[in-house]
């Protein structure tokens, strides 16, 4: 049977992966695709996203990406922080950001 992550869409996942990007051009091209999705495709991204940080809680580049989708207004966006301030262990949200800055606050 397959799982979620496998089911990902494509364009999706070519997001995700421009999103969470150590390049700011490369970050600020997929923020713009983003503006243009559904709103399903926005949900199901913010899924994706917000599943990486329950599995990955030390990566910092997922929380960037949030607060950056969160600063877009991208619709659900708020809620996925919501659910990620209320699901992952709060210490793990000030997280130590090399070249983006001194530390992610959300």
């Amino acid at each position: 049977m397959l799982n979620n992550a496998t089911l990902i869409p494509p364009v999706i996942r070519q997001a995700l992966q421009g999103l969470l990007d150590e390049l700011e051009g490369t970050r600020q091209m997929a923020m713009a695709q983003v503006l243009f999705f559904t709103p399903d495709q926005k949900l199901r991204l913010l899924e994706e996203l917000v599943g990486q940080i329950r599995r990955r809680p030390g990566q910092s580049n997922l929380y960037l990406a949030l607060r950056d989708l969160v600063k877009n207004d991208v619709d659900s966006a708020m809620d996925a922080l919501e659910e990620v301030a209320t699901t992952v262990e709060p210490q793990r949200y000030l997280i130590s950001a090399p070249g983006r800055g001194a530390a992610v606050k959300l």
